[in-house]
């Protein structure tokens, strides 16, 4: 009885803690409706919660990604862009370095252009020739031969002889100190000729342009100490002193400048009228031409030497100042105070 009595309240009891461990279970599994509301409240809010930052990280990871995305294109676009960039710098550079180099070019075709007008025959351009043997420099174009050369010219060394009958016009550079009379004697067709300031040296000048049938023009560059011209007439430097007429000069009356007092030849083809100026006192050689008609002498023309008056076959007129006291015309003939016969003139209207 008393197991019994036992079992039953052990009975009772494990249906106590049954009934309330059921209640327990109750209580959990099924909570009061507040309860309830506030749990699924907070399950929508952990939901909602958990959606958003699902959402948030979705969308900051989707940012990171868009980021990383775009940096990654901007370093692959820097990567790129860098070597067109650098590519155009150089571009640039290199055109502003052409420009430059056209610049400098432009420049130097300038300065060149300036440098060939100012520069002489002692720097030759194409058109010069250079003799080996004597370091002779020449050129020839339509007629005009130009030399350049330091020191003195000789004939037996020119190295245009081939081409001498094509000269007409000869310019002896600065640098020239002289020639012989061959280096014009053997141009047959010469014309003019330009003499430097450095040339104070012509062998023999009546040797040197007496044979120039064709001779028109004597030049001489201004500071030359031995020679000068005055209208193509060759003088020596004070101009006290005619050296040398050209024989072709084309001037029909020629007037001896009152500065000259002294001929040593005078010749001419072309002349008609030949008035010896004011002051003449000398004749060395002769004075004359193939068509002087009248010759006008000073008072003051005393010295008479050589074949004065060659070659004067038309030759009509000899008028001697009133006042020369060294001169005189008789029977047709000039004659000296002394009665010498100088010149003899048929026919002759002179005068005295």
């Amino acid at each position: 009885m008393k197991n019994k009595s036992i079992s039953k309240t052990l009975a009772v009891l494990l249906s106590c803690v049954l009934f309330i461990s059921s209640n327990a279970v109750y209580v959990y599994a099924e909570p009061s409706s507040n309860e309830s509301e506030s749990e699924c409240e907070t399950v929508e809010f952990i939901t909602e919660y958990e959606e958003t930052a699902s959402e948030e990280i979705c969308e900051s990871e989707g940012i990171e990604e868009k980021i990383e995305t775009e940096s990654s294109e901007e370093a692959k676009s820097e990567v790129i862009e860098e070597p067109k960039s650098a590519t155009i710098e150089l571009e640039s550079e290199i055109e502003e370095t052409t420009q430059s180099d056209g610049t400098e070019e432009s420049s130097n075709v300038d300065i060149c252009s300036e440098t060939e007008e100012n520069t002489d025959a002692s720097e030759p351009d194409n058109d010069w020739k250079q003799d080996a043997a004597t370091g002779i420099q020449w050129k020839i174009s339509k007629g005009i031969l130009t030399v350049n050369y330091k020191g003195f010219l000789e004939a037996d060394n020119v190295p245009w002889a081939d081409i001498s009958e094509d000269v007409k016009i000869l310019i002896l550079q600065e640098g020239i100190t002289g020639f012989s009379e061959d280096v014009t004697y053997d141009l047959p067709n010469l014309t003019k000729i330009q003499i430097p300031a450095s040339c104070t040296n012509i062998e023999d000048v009546w040797s040197a342009f007496d044979f120039n049938d064709q001779l028109e023009k004597i030049d001489v560059s201004s500071g030359n100490s031995k020679f000068s011209s005055v209208d193509g007439v060759l003088y020596n430097e004070s101009g006290e002193k005619l050296l040398f007429y050209p024989h072709n000069k084309p001037d029909e009356a020629f007037t001896l400048p009152d500065a000259c007092t002294e001929i040593d030849d005078l010749y001419s083809n072309k002349v008609k009228e030949l008035n010896l100026g004011s002051n003449l006192k000398t004749i060395n050689s002769f004075v004359g031409g193939e068509n002087i008609t009248i010759i006008r002498i000073p008072a003051t023309l005393q010295n008479i030497g050589g074949a004065v008056f060659d070659v004067t076959e038309k030759l009509s007129n000899i008028i001697i100042d009133t006042n020369n006291p060294y001169l005189c015309y008789e029977i047709f003939s000039l004659l000296s105070k002394d009665k010498k016969i100088i010149y003899e003139v048929m026919p002759c209207n002179s005068t005295t």
